[in-house]
């Protein structure tokens, strides 16, 4: 069901003979074999191509000596109805389920073509952002099953794919249903009327994420998947399961101890609310725990929003806590926006939306300013530059270059020694 190893890397020998079938075959009259994929214990996994539609599809076929077991035959087929049933696109569906002339049945399922989450992995542990984000895609196709009163039973890093879908490169696809419990009625609720197809008592799945009452061979409902995803989620957290041992070692603490909490250097310190939601994941009783995987997807989506305000802080070098004028305001800001998009932005897309605001901002001014000083001009009544002058220049502020003229001397009149005389006729 996946891609990304070549078909030649796996030696000839390990392969079932009566289960290999060489390219170009056609399955059912209908799924022409394009390359071997991969093996299990149960069988092989090949691609397909639909000769209909030409979609790329996956091919799994049990192996001939598994056929012939009961036990085996009622998994695969549970797997096709599980796959099929679901119907979201965080889920690798089911299409179609048959026998192949030597009697060995095959599944075919969408074709997933990306990476585990275990291939992730081993690249040590996810920035928190990335793992809450990678986390709610899980949850919603695992809430999609319980809704269709399905219970994975074996949730594991090995059975979640990551692949790319419209930009994304983390979108989640739900493998693998091949041991859940499938319930008669279309609800998940507790005390749900399921198929039954191993014993009491019978642990079945994979002790490292194993809930407490899986591994005591108890009944399980939608909870116990829960427990599984906070198993998940703390890898993804610290790139290591909570408890580590053999498979009885592991059995016991899963029954028997806590789990230790996150470390203190998380990422720009986490958040307070990631430890509680997975204390209450890991809880020992099912009734302690989240009680619907709907409930805690709206736990994720508050700590999802909480993480990226202190994941951009970080970015930008600003703290959460007080710190500068700029981180407070970056913060009101960050909190006014709905938390599905504070959780998608990254550091570089804050930078960039903060740059292109800063552009429009500085083009406003200088265009209110440019405005502002031609108003100014136009206001001013026009007059001639002489009449702008002053017309005498006090001697204080009068310069050597604008030094007054030397006074000119007042005509003297001569003085009379008495009144005008009249001339009389």
């Amino acid at each position: 069901m996946t891609s990304g190893e070549s078909p030649a890397a796996a030696p000839r020998e390990t392969r079932d003979a009566s289960a290999h079938i060489e390219p170009g075959t056609l399955v059912s009259r209908r799924y022409r074999v394009v390359s071997w994929l991969g093996e299990g214990a149960m069988g092989a996994v090949y691609r397909v191509e639909d000769v209909k539609t030409r979609k790329p599809l996956a091919l799994k076929v049990l192996h001939a000596s598994m056929s012939s077991l009961r036990e085996a035959v009622a998994r695969f087929e549970r797997e096709a109805i599980a796959a099929g049933k679901i119907g979201h696109p965080n889920v690798a569906a089911a299409t179609d389920f048959g026998r192949m002339p030597d009697g060995s049945f095959f599944l075919v399922l969408e074709f997933v073509a990306g990476r585990t989450l275990r291939a992730e992995l081993d690249h040590g542990a996810l920035d928190p952002r990335r793992a809450i984000r990678i986390m709610q895609g899980v949850v919603a196709g695992v809430a999609a099953a319980h809704a269709k009163g399905i219970v994975h039973r074996d949730l594991k890093p090995e059975n979640i794919m990551l692949v790319e879908h419209d930009g994304n490169p983390d979108f989640v696809k739900v493998l693998d249903f091949g041991i859940a419990k499938v319930s008669d009625v279309s609800s998940a609720g507790h005390g749900n009327v399921a198929q039954t197809l191993t014993k009491a008592g019978t642990v079945i799945g994979t002790p490292d994420y194993m809930s407490p009452e899986q591994a005591l061979g108890r009944a399980v409902d939608a909870r116990s998947d829960l427990y599984s995803l906070g198993v998940v989620l703390y890898e993804l957290l610290t790139g290591s399961a909570p408890f580590r041992g053999g498979a009885a070692t592991l059995l016991r603490q899963q029954v028997m101890e806590q789990p230790p909490p996150l470390p203190d250097d998380l990422a720009y310190g986490g958040d307070p609310g990631l430890d509680d939601m997975l204390q209450k994941l890991l809880a020992k009783k099912p009734e302690e725990r989240f009680q619907s995987a709907d409930e805690l997807m709206a736990v994720l989506d508050t700590v999802a929003g909480t993480l990226a305000v202190k994941g951009v802080l970080h970015d930008f070098g600003l703290r959460d806590r007080g710190g500068s004028a700029a981180g407070r305001l970056l913060r009101r800001m960050l909190r006014h926006l709905p938390r599905a998009s504070v959780a998608r932005l990254t550091g570089r897309r804050v930078a960039l939306v903060l740059g292109v605001l800063f552009a429009v901002t500085v083009a406003v001014v200088f265009f209110a300013f440019g405005r502002g000083q031609d108003r100014g001009a136009l206001d001013s009544p026009s007059r001639p530059l002489s009449s702008a002058l002053p017309s005498t220049i006090p001697p204080s502020r009068a310069g050597p270059s604008r030094a007054a003229p030397p006074a000119q001397p007042a005509p003297v009149v001569p003085a009379s020694k008495g009144p005008a005389s009249r001339k009389t006729k």
